[in-house]
């Protein structure tokens, strides 16, 4: 039996500049209403010039409370992503990676093509961030959970968890669709297993 779960916020985040054209930073700028979520890595004069990570959350209480109640048993959770603009680009061999998020943010209201841009919402630096307001930005404070945290690319976030047991999942990809099908069944198991892991999201 098949129980598909539809994102309730995502959006993508940007470590980079616009270099060939305007210059300015998009590390503070927010793509929350973007209907694309682009995960790159960008080239400036043929040499690495930035990268963009995709967050994306899902409300996941229903399905505890089924697997909490036994009506659920031994579930295995995918996280589907399809991709939407070609491969011409793409590499033929590579490894995508989620993790778990370890702080909330705020999807916001922008889009790529906003100017000026729009800063509302989650970025590279922040994870919230509204006009009258102070932006919260991301930090790897310890909430309490016996995980370890990292933060400085974008995101803070879970990477292994207490005893050694892995909070991470990935996928490779060589010669095939770019389609993710990834198994995040550790990730949401960590979620439902611990009081102290709340789910903010994958990363």
């Amino acid at each position: 039996m098949h129980h598909f779960i539809y994102a309730t916020k995502d959006s993508w985040i940007s470590s980079g500049s616009n270099a060939d054209t305007t210059g300015i930073s998009e590390k503070d700028q927010n793509y929350g209403q973007d209907p694309i979520l682009e995960l790159k890595k960008n080239f400036f004069n043929q040499s690495f010039d930035y990268q963009t990570r995709v967050l994306v959350h899902f409300n996941l209480t229903e399905v505890s409370q089924s697997v909490s109640q036994g009506k659920i048993t031994s579930p295995r959770y995918y996280l589907r992503l399809y991709e939407a603009e070609g491969v011409k680009e793409l590499s033929s061999d590579y490894t995508l990676e989620a993790f778990p998020i370890s702080e909330s943010w705020d999807e916001g209201t922008g889009k790529f093509g906003d100017n000026p841009k729009t800063t509302n919402g989650v970025s590279w630096e922040n994870r919230n961030n509204y006009p009258g307001m102070s932006a919260v930005t991301w930090s790897n404070s310890d909430d309490g959970a016996s995980y370890s945290e990292f933060s400085g690319l974008g995101v803070t976030y879970y990477d292994t968890g207490s005893g050694g047991n892995p909070t991470n999942a990935s996928q490779s990809f060589s010669y095939e669709s770019p389609d993710v099908n990834m198994d995040v069944t550790d990730i949401v198991n960590h979620w439902f297993e611990s009081a102290s892991v709340t789910n903010h999201g994958f990363y």
